[in-house]
């Protein structure tokens, strides 16, 4: 998905690995790392744990880095402040650097320095690594006092497990299709494809050779970063409605007929459609950049950002650009895959002033505004339907995309070494295949390695 979330699942792997050896870490005091810049209400500029703000009379809240740092410094100062006003408790806050993300969390959820209200990700792996004094407190109260029915399934399942809510969702993330709408036109093409058939039609028509029959544009392109071909298979395995893992999360389900059928369409594009070039397996192919220079007419599983990056470096093709829903086998069902991230409470004797918190945090105005300001896909559909999402071209396909999304991230702690980039069964998996491996020996492979790590056998 997110390229943080594909960095950062490689050092989960290692990071879950040990403390899985070891145990669950008990309580007790360890020293993080230092904390970045931080802000409070009212003006101070120091980093404080969670009993120092007790102390004090605060709460402090960790949140990860989004954008500009300076539009973000300037959100937290406002809501901070406006909270304080509303409910007369100060929140001491910290912008959290990614390189600094992922050990803080895990320090926080095995005995280390902890703020309050923490902005996490892989729930199910930090609820493995509490207990009963540490880590992630449930907050069904808040969620219930905020309205559970419209959060996102990608939402749900990154917050509710275990029959409790662990966190608001807030943070989303899906893919969607990009395309050029001068190459539709030119090739009479007006309705975009809903199923896979219509795609590869669509795909041939878009696609240009040379007098020698190499290609000068391609039909279609996966989306593909760094070689890394997973994201995009999940969209298409979503699609023929197959899953990951099966409704018990406790085994592999993608060696099925939808798995079989939707990995080896992975290669099909290149060996049988011909609407993509075998280079796109190099690492250095840059589909993105492919559509830039003219050379691709769709691309496959692009993120919210990619309109404006494209505007950033190549404005002429602002007009050009448009966003459609991924096709499905048949048109119907999901088509793609979403993340989700959320505002927890971390347990502590400031429990019940950091849920007051979340329920400010949770409110549609408040969750409105820093959507807004950050620009950014959230987990609530009722803020999904703000005329700054319904009614911008781009964005209000990514709203819709969201209904039709299943989960990126299974609620399993072994999920983050599942989905490890580049060696964790599924991306080798799916690379293995782009580089010419039988499809029903791969996924053979890959079924026996994620069972492994379920316990499974």
């Amino acid at each position: 998905m997110n390229k943080r979330f594909a960095l950062l699942k490689k050092a989960v792997a290692a990071v879950l690995s040990v403390g899985l050896l070891l145990g669950l870490a008990a309580c007790g005091t360890v020293s993080a790392s230092q904390t970045p810049d931080a802000g409070s209400t009212p003006a101070s500029h120091t980093s404080q744990t969670s009993a120092e703000a007790n102390d004090a009379g605060e709460i402090t809240f960790w949140c990860n880095t989004y954008g500009d740092r300076a539009v973000q410094e300037q959100l937290l100062k406002e809501l901070t402040e406006q909270f304080y006003e509303e409910s007369g408790i100060r929140v001491r806050y910290s912008i959290i650097d990614w390189d600094q993300s992922l050990t803080k969390m895990t320090l926080a959820c095995t005995g280390g320095e902890a703020p309050d209200v923490y902005d996490i990700y892989f729930t199910s792996s930090l609820l493995a690594m509490g207990d009963e004094k540490c880590g992630l407190a449930p907050i069904d109260d808040v969620i219930a006092d905020l309205g559970e029915d419209q959060y996102s399934e990608a939402g749900r399942t990154e917050s509710f497990q275990n029959g409790h809510w662990y966190g608001l969702p807030w943070r989303a993330d899906t893919r969607v299709m990009l395309y050029n709408k001068e190459f539709f036109a030119d090739a009479d093409i007006t309705e975009f494809p809903t199923t896979w058939e219509e795609l590869f039609d669509a795909a041939e028509k878009l696609t240009v050779r040379d007098a020698n029959g190499n290609l000068e544009r391609s039909g279609l392109l996966w989306n593909v970063g760094n070689g890394r071909f997973d994201q995009t298979w999940r969209c298409l395995l979503a699609g023929a409605g197959g899953s990951i893992l099966d409704e018990t999360y406790s085994r592999a389900n993608f060696n099925s007929p939808a798995g079989v059928e939707s990995l080896g369409l992975m290669r099909a594009a290149i060996d049988e459609y011909g609407v993509m070039p075998a280079t796109c397996i190099d690492p250095s192919f840059d589909p993105v950049a492919e559509f830039m220079a003219g050379k691709a007419a769709m691309v496959m599983g692009v993120g919210a950002s990619t309109r404006q990056n494209i505007i950033n470096m190549a404005p002429q093709m602002e007009d050009a650009i448009g966003a459609a829903l991924i096709p499905s086998k048949d048109g119907t069902g999901n088509s793609s895959v979403a993340s989700a991230a959320s505002f927890a409470a971390m347990k502590g004797p400031n429990l019940e002033e950091a849920k007051e918190f979340l329920r400010f945090l949770g409110r549609k105005d408040i969750m409105t505004k820093w959507a807004i300001t950050l620009n950014m896909l959230n987990c609530s559909s009722e803020i999904m339907s703000d005329p700054y999402f319904s009614e911008d071209e781009w964005l209000r396909v990514f709203a819709q995309q969201m209904n039709r999304a299943g989960n990126m991230d299974e609620p399993v702690p072994q999920f983050s070494q599942i989905d490890a980039w580049p060696n964790g069964p599924v991306p080798k998996m799916v690379t293995d295949v782009m580089a010419g491996v039988d499809v029903e020996t791969a996924l053979a492979e890959g079924e026996l390695a994620v069972n492994e790590l379920l316990g499974a056998g």
